[in-house]
């Protein structure tokens, strides 16, 4: 591409990497070193900014838990009338979970680093990382087939859908059985 004194020419070398080639009398202005052509380089490849981005990309990493390895055990429930309270050993945290009127425990079970209760109208599970409680709604008619909690995850089978708790981020997720 021509652009009054200068030429440009672009060269892609990876994904979010561009090469642009300037030749021109005004190209090598300020500039020290012998020649009038350089190569400039555009957008994240710039030394300091990718360094910059993996090094904080691996000091993430390095905090995650890492769900592979085996967790020793954080997190307990104590059983109260109204409520079960979570006990995240590894944090020092408590999380209650009220119960309203008519609702009744009908299961409870603690892996190393998360716990499911699950209740007539609902499924609640905890885990290290995020604090609190995660709950999802019990769909009308809905039974409990098994519950299976290890580490930072815990499954949930009912007689419609299978539901995954992560530990890790706190989230549940379901499919259609």
């Amino acid at each position: 591409m021509i652009d009054g004194n200068f030429h440009y020419t672009r060269h892609t070398a990876a994904p979010g990497v561009q090469w642009v080639y300037v030749r021109g009398s005004d190209a090598t202005r300020g500039v020290p070193g012998p020649g009038r052509d350089r190569m400039r380089r555009s957008g994240l490849s710039r030394p300091g900014t990718l360094f910059r981005a993996g090094l904080l990309f691996g000091l993430l990493l390095a905090q995650a838990p890492c769900p592979a390895e085996n967790a020793g055990k954080s997190v307990y429930l104590v059983d109260g009338d109204e409520r079960v309270t979570a006990v995240n050993a590894e944090t020092g945290q408590f999380f209650d979970l009220e119960f309203s009127a008519k609702e009744k425990v009908e299961r409870e079970q603690v892996g190393n680093a998360v716990a499911v209760v699950i209740t007539n109208q609902r499924f609640a599970a905890v885990g290290p990382w995020p604090g609190g409680w995660a709950k999802m709604r019990r769909r009308a008619g809905e039974r409990l087939v098994s519950v299976e909690a290890e580490d930072y995850t815990a499954v949930v089978v009912t007689s419609d859908r299978i539901l995954s708790f992560s530990g890790a981020t706190g989230t549940w997720s379901e499919q259609r059985r």
